[in-house]
């Protein structure tokens, strides 16, 4: 015979560790789950092209009639361009990322 009533047992489902436990199986689950989707959506927009962080703008950009590009330069992530208009020279800086005009530099008309 054992000491151990059988009234006095506890059953290990119903102790906090095991619920506590429970508890934690079941969010790193949901975690482990959301960590698939976000891979599988990754990739999928890097296959489709769409990688994050690229606009779908195309940048279009017209020089002043009878302008003439003197030199282009790589400063960063910048592309400079000089250009050589009737009114004297000038400087366009675009963003290499994206291709949009970041800021001019031109004289002054009189």
């Amino acid at each position: 015979m054992s000491d151990v009533s059988t009234s006095d047992a506890i059953d290990p489902k119903s102790t906090i560790t095991y619920r506590g436990a429970k508890v934690a199986v079941i969010v790193l689950g949901v975690l482990l789950l959301l960590a698939f989707v976000m891979v599988v959506v990754g990739i999928g927009m890097r296959m489709s092209g769409h990688a994050p962080g690229q606009s779908n703008n195309n940048a279009k950009f017209e020089l002043p009639a009878g302008a003439k590009i003197e030199s282009t330069q790589v400063a960063g992530s910048n592309l400079v361009m000089t250009v050589k208009t009737p009114g004297g020279t000038s400087v366009y800086i675009f963003s290499a990322t994206d291709g949009h005009l970041v800021g001019q530099i031109a004289p002054k008309s009189p």
